[in-house]
């Protein structure tokens, strides 16, 4: 008599995993995501110019106007550092409240601020006007008038200005890190809100450079209504002010582009002091020819090929806008006055 356990053995053939070979479907290979119809050196040049925008003045900005409406004891603001905000030093000014003004002002979460300014000088003769700015903030805030968000910020930011100027000459330097979200209409307008980490240095006037860091997702913006975030590392210096071994036809580092598919797609140029983060470090790329290969990260040898930006363009563009040096102090005595 045959045993039932051998006929069920002969009924059906498995793999070592116990996958019948009836069952098996063989995987589908995924083709690469066509760039049709997008313009794609403009796209990279294009998230440059938006990275230097990712500023610390729409956050300042915001908490600002949001203060200029506030009414007795909403919020409450104090002086130095109390006790629920560990971060805060003695000289920072702090709005923490949830309270409404019973006109459709509402404000929730707190606020630190702080900022220094030196100024010496006079701009119209030869030793010039010098201008050394710095600002702070940490929040954990949200401000609405009705059913429209003014301001919010969730996160941390400084920046820093230093300026010279005289007849004929200029020269300025401006650097800011932000690590958290901004948004709301009075402080980057109507759909301009964004999360990030980036770190920016710059500087103009007798020398235009660009260095940035980080990441940065913009919440309804969309490069060419398709990429919603930038990622870079990127040094990069305009024609007028480079040296011997500087390249101004195109950055040193990478600069990546994420699709709302998420699909990422890295630019990479030369390499940044043999510092290649982005992980494409195998190809000599010490060539300054203004080309970089594109990537589609994740998949090491898929590439789109060559790509050659014109990236002077983003030096004609307002690339950073200088905070005013009045800007950099919000006192007390500029806010309405408590009850």
């Amino acid at each position: 008599m045959t045993s039932p356990f051998l006929i069920t053995l002969l009924s059906c053939t498995t793999d070592t995993d116990g996958v019948t070979v009836e069952d098996y479907v063989p995987p589908v290979e995924l083709s690469l995501p066509s760039l049709d119809g997008i313009d794609v050196e403009s796209a990279f040049t294009e998230a440059i110019s938006r990275v230097g925008k990712v500023q610390l003045n729409p956050a300042w900005n915001g908490n600002k106007e949001s203060l200029a409406l506030k009414r007795p004891t909403c919020p409450d603001v104090y002086v130095g550092a109390p006790e629920f905000l560990d971060n805060a030093v003695d000289d920072s000014l702090i709005w923490d409240d949830f309270c409404s003004t019973g006109t459709g002002l509402r404000f929730g979460g707190h606020t630190l601020w702080k900022g220094t300014l030196e100024q010496n000088g006079d701009p119209t003769t030869q030793t010039g006007l010098t201008i050394n700015g710095t600002r702070q903030m940490e929040a954990q805030a949200s401000v609405a008038i009705a059913n429209d968000v003014i301001y919010e910020f969730k996160g941390t930011g400084s920046d820093a200005l230093y300026r010279v100027q005289a007849p004929g000459y200029e020269r300025w330097t401006y650097s800011a890190e932000i690590n958290g979200s901004i948004s709301g209409s009075q402080s980057t307008g109507e759909n301009e809100g964004f999360r990030t980490d980036m770190y920016i240095y710059a500087s103009g006037g007798d020398s235009e450079t660009l260095d940035a860091r980080g990441n940065v997702f913009w919440f309804d913006y969309r490069i060419q209504d398709r990429f919603d975030s930038a990622a870079m590392d990127i040094y990069l210096v305009n024609g007028s002010s480079a040296g011997p071994d500087d390249c101004p036809l195109e950055p040193k580092g990478w600069i990546g582009l994420r699709d709302e598919n998420a699909f990422w797609y890295d630019l990479v140029f030369m390499p940044q002091d043999s510092n290649d983060d982005a992980g494409y470090e195998d190809e000599d790329r010490s060539v300054c020819d203004g080309c970089g290969t594109l990537y589609l990260r994740g998949l090491e040898t898929e590439n789109y090929g060559e790509i050659c930006p014109d990236f002077s363009t983003i030096w004609t563009d307002n690339l950073i806008i200088l905070p005013d040096a009045e800007d950099f102090v919000l006192t007390l005595q500029q806010l309405p006055p408590q009850e």
